[in-house]
This record gives structure tokens, C-alpha cells and sequence, in this order.
């Protein structure tokens, strides 16, 4: 009985921290994908003010 209390105990700690390691590797992995997202949102927003520049020179 203590072995196997001992194992439980054992599985137990495995288990929290799979669960802590799970949700890092989850944060990492959105916060890798959200950036570039971030990236071309910021390429295309910095385009379009260059090109609203542009075209005002060229309207003035």
C-alpha cells in the first residue's frame, strides 16, 4: 500500500506539471503565432499611410 500511495503521489506531481508545461507550450505557441499576424498587420497599415502620403503630395 505505501508503494503504491507513493506512486500516486508521484503521478500526481507528474501530472501538475504536465499541466503547468502544457499551458506555457500554449501561451509560447500563441504568442509565436499572434506575432507575425501583428507583423503584416503593421506592414499593411504602414503601406497604406504611405500611400495616403503619396497621394496627398500629389493632390497638393
Amino acid at each position: 500500500m505505501i508503494e503504491y500511495k507513493n506512486e500516486n503521489t508521484l503521478f500526481g506531481h507528474l501530472y501538475e506539471m504536465s499541466g503547468v508545461f502544457g499551458f506555457t507550450v500554449v501561451l509560447l505557441l500563441g504568442f509565436i503565432f499572434t506575432l507575425p499576424i501583428l507583423f503584416i498587420a503593421g506592414l499593411i497599415a504602414f503601406f497604406i499611410t504611405l500611400k495616403e502620403k503619396r497621394s496627398s503630395k500629389n493632390g497638393v
